[in-house]
């Protein structure tokens, strides 16, 4: 899993692709930012302060590593599409943190 850590730097175009151009080579893209306001997130997303998205586009291995990370798994977002997802926060993130080798930025751990 290789992320894309944009904590303390601004993403420009061409790096936020990065974690989406990942999945589509065969791996696992983990793209981590701060949190933006949406009013109908989750409250586990609301309490944090990372919110980070794990691209893959192979969907059982997306859903496996997310529930090796502690994710109960509800939704897979843009399923069949490029950016097909799995959001994260909290520990799950923290985990998928610690595993990843970073591209971009430094990890906020």
């Amino acid at each position: 899993m290789k992320m894309w850590d944009f904590t303390k730097t601004r993403p420009t175009p061409e790096t936020l692709r990065g974690a989406i151009q990942e999945a589509a080579n065969g791996g696992q893209g983990l793209m981590v930012h701060a949190p933006i306001p949406v009013i109908s997130a989750p409250e586990c997303f609301k309490r944090t302060k990372l919110w980070g998205k794990l691209y893959d586009q192979n969907a059982k291995r997306l859903v496996k590593t997310a529930q090796g990370l502690g994710v109960n798994v509800r939704v897979l977002h843009h399923l069949g599409t490029p950016r097909q997802h799995i959001d994260l926060c909290g520990g799950p993130l923290m985990r998928a943190m610690r595993q990843a080798d970073v591209v971009v930025g430094e990890a906020s751990l």
